[in-house]
């Protein structure tokens, strides 16, 4: 074997590991903005929750301020996207809503405490003033 053949074997194979160690970087690169991607996604999807149910929560409030204004017999029927199965509860003058999977909560003033919560769905919810109390259930 020559000189010549062994210096080029040589480039050879330096040239391969040099090429293995940048598809290495590369790899190694790719998986961490897959990682970082990932994250933002988890991120947006969690914001888009939290701004759904913040405006939920407050139509709902604010149906139920205004029923609690007019006269008794007075019902509204009104259509929640509850795609994230939030519960809502109430507790001196305030609406909380609650979302299961973050343990996190909204709170929006009422002008009433007299509410009975009758809803297990909450898609379409009549809200109803019977007596001076506000009753909420399901619209069937």
């Amino acid at each position: 074997m020559s000189v010549i053949n062994f210096l080029n074997i040589k480039k050879k194979a330096q040239t391969s590991i040099e090429f293995l160690i940048i598809i290495g970087v590369l790899f190694a690169l790719f998986a961490f903005a897959v990682y970082i991607g990932g994250e933002k996604s988890s991120t947006i999807g969690f914001q888009e929750e939290f701004i759904e149910a913040q405006g939920a929560s407050r139509y709902l409030a604010n149906t139920i301020n205004a029923v609690n204004m007019m006269p008794n017999g007075t019902e509204k029927i009104i259509t929640l996207n509850n795609k994230y199965n939030y519960k809502f509860a109430t507790h001196n003058y305030g609406l909380h809503l609650i979302l299961p999977d973050s343990n996190s909560y909204f709170d929006f003033p009422l002008t009433t405490m007299d509410i009975n919560f009758n809803g297990t769905n909450y898609n379409y919810i009549s809200i109803k003033k019977i007596n001076n109390y506000i009753v909420i259930q399901d619209a069937n």
